[in-house]
């Protein structure tokens, strides 16, 4: 089979989107499918991966076209519906939940759950492990965009919380580029939190990952979530709110309960309707599962390793390939 492959983040490894199309384009070679970045033929069908905006593009444009997205909340936003349903045969979504979150909101053409998956390069990960932690403290590592969606302000206060003052305890909030944040800034001058900011090489992310007692993931919604499966992959017990993309994280980490649904608060991302609903993590279960962690340590590092060898066997790319192959085939893989 031929694909017109088209990654509109441009394979760009720093983002969740260019991770998944890194990943997928290998996935879909090793299912037999042979990619091409223009079209030969005028029958060629093309699969779209990032937002509905890039289908329309020149390279792409009067073919059969397949959309690979994904969301963040209960509803995906009007012009988002429109593009999909003017111009795919059909629409892929990184987890079952999404399948109807495209369908409530308005999208008529197929969606389809082809799931995602997440791997490590092994020589990074043999350069991370050789990287020396500095400190000796206990860390908690979260993440954020400097927005309000990965939820970190949640885990700052549930550290806060229980640590203030505990000099043997420390808090690590790795920032995305250019995430500049006034709370992110305020919180970077007290003496028991860090901000680390822009761009890491593979290694480096990996090592920061290594060097965590503790992954906090209070995210108010995600369409799939590499961070805390990442930080599983490296043996790091892993808090993550147990909604949407991240509804399978009692198979490889520790859930966080949802106290509710409320209006999402998106800054800049117009995937989502802006009646749409994201989940509330609950602030008394984050710190329970903080304290769990801390108090049975042995236990905690079991639910990392079974965790990991549960995302290697479930969560590969040659999988999310064959999946994506056989939905492009006709035949419709769960």
């Amino acid at each position: 089979m031929e694909l017109v492959y088209y990654p509109a983040q441009g394979c760009n490894s720093y983002t969740g989107y260019g991770r998944l199309e890194v990943g997928l384009a290998g996935g879909l070679r090793n299912a037999g499918v042979d990619l091409k970045l223009k079209a030969t033929r005028a029958d060629d069908v093309a699969l779209v991966v990032g937002y509905p905006d890039w289908l329309t593009s020149p390279h792409v444009r009067g073919l059969r076209r397949w959309l690979l997205t994904m969301s963040e909340s209960t509803k995906v936003s009007q012009t988002w519906v429109d593009i999909i349903n003017a111009e795919t045969v059909g629409v892929m979504v990184t987890c079952a939940g999404l399948v109807d979150v495209y369908r409530d909101s308005g999208v008529s053409v197929p969606v389809v759950n082809v799931g995602m998956a997440v791997e490590l390069d092994p020589a990074a990960v043999a350069i991370a492990l050789k990287i020396t932690r500095s400190s000796s403290k206990y860390r908690y590592l979260t993440y954020s965009y400097g927005d309000l969606r990965k939820g970190a302000e949640l885990a700052a206060m549930a550290f806060k919380r229980m640590h203030a003052g505990d000099e043997r305890f420390e808090l690590v909030i790795k920032a995305r580029e250019n995430a500049e944040s006034v709370w992110l800034a305020a919180l970077g001058s007290d003496p028991q939190i860090t901000v680390v900011g822009g761009q890491q090489d593979e290694a480096d992310w990996l090592a920061l990952l290594a060097s965590a007692d503790c992954f906090v993931f209070p995210s108010r919604g995600e369409g799939y979530g590499l961070p805390p499966r990442e930080a599983t992959l490296m043996g790091v017990p892993t808090i993550a709110t147990n909604w949407l993309g991240l509804a399978d994280v009692e198979r490889w980490g520790i859930p966080l309960r949802v106290r509710e649904l409320r209006p999402s608060v998106f800054d800049f991302h117009e995937a989502n309707a802006v009646d749409s609903l994201w989940a509330q993590p609950d602030e008394n279960d984050l710190m329970r599962c903080m304290r769990w962690r801390l108090e049975w340590p042995k236990e905690a590092r079991l639910i990392a390793r079974r965790g990991a060898a549960y995302l290697r066997e479930t969560q590969t790319w040659d999988l999310m390939g064959e999946r994506v192959a056989g939905v492009l085939a006709g035949e419709v893989v769960r």
